[in-house]
């Protein structure tokens, strides 16, 4: 009788260690995911900034390049809109990026890279198609400067504006946006698996 209450205790004891054992390995493993999680929201954070840089930058570029080029008024007045309203965006989208915090609430900062990955993927279908038309309006102010007087003039000036915007589009789809949302995702991915394990 005594032998089996020794090892009933000694089994009690086992399995104590043995919780304690997996409850220091899931505080470990949370700790991991958080340390991810931080990193990737730091990435995130990183690309936002650059590419807010960058847009100030080609805002300035392509508005000098315009005034120089002999483009009526209302053309370069429309330019800077655009990229000013361009610039604006990637500025709220720096601040969202910002908002986000590892160390924080995890449902919260899953709502904010919701609201993130929306107001990214729909400004960027707002401004294509009029970074499209302003393409267009390009090519005939240009076309207007130069004296063009025939749609073959402009079909090769159209042409050249469509192979750049192509590459351009390109270039930012895979260094900016593309990169973006997916660390994003990654960042979704991790708060899931942070959220399981404390389940």
């Amino acid at each position: 009788m005594e032998q089996n209450i020794n090892e009933l205790q000694e089994l009690k004891e086992q399995l104590a260690a043995l919780n304690a054992k997996l409850d220091k390995q899931a505080e470990i493993s949370d700790s991991m995911i958080r340390k991810a999680l931080g990193a990737s929201i730091g990435r995130l954070q990183s690309l936002g900034s650059k590419k807010f840089v960058f847009c100030i930058v080609a805002a300035v570029l392509v508005v000098a390049i315009t005034l120089f080029q002999g483009v009526s008024p209302a053309f370069i007045i429309a330019t800077a809109l655009f990229l000013g309203v361009n610039s604006y965006m990637g500025y709220v989208l720096m601040q969202k990026e910002k908002d986000m915090n590892a160390s924080s609430d995890l449902v919260g900062t899953m709502q904010k890279v919701l609201d993130y990955k929306k107001y990214n993927r729909d400004t960027t279908l707002i401004m294509l198609p009029v970074a499209i038309l302003w393409a267009i309006w390009y090519v005939y102010a240009i076309g207007q400067v130069l004296g063009f007087t025939d749609a073959k003039e402009y079909m090769g000036m159209a042409a050249a504006c469509l192979i750049g915007g192509v590459i351009g589009g390109l270039i930012g789809y895979f260094c900016m946006y593309r990169p973006s949302m997916e660390e994003a995702d990654e960042i979704i991915g991790q708060i899931n698996e942070l959220t399981e394990n404390n389940q």
